[in-house]
């Protein structure tokens, strides 16, 4: 297994943001999919940054008082190294 920092921008609708990026510390596989455990990583919303845990290649675990979470699709694409 081979650690990656992978580093995501938003994309809705076609448009991207570049105000909203997502850094991801994880393991990937000779396919380039993510491994399924739990990794770390943040989001950055211009000057916020909210810690997070991927859990189940699927969802945005964010601790504090409210233990929120939130889906995404980050495990559905491969990553691509170098990009």
């Amino acid at each position: 297994m081979n650690l990656y920092r992978v580093i995501a921008v938003l994309h809705e609708g076609g448009n991207r943001d570049n105000n909203y990026k997502c850094a991801l510390l994880c393991g990937v596989d000779e396919s380039f999919n993510i491994i399924e455990r739990e990794w770390f990583g943040y989001i950055k919303n211009i000057a916020e940054i909210h810690p997070f845990v991927l859990r189940n290649e699927n969802s945005f675990f964010y601790g504090g008082e409210e233990h929120t979470s939130e889906r995404t699709n980050i495990g559905d694409r491969l990553i691509q190294p170098g990009i």
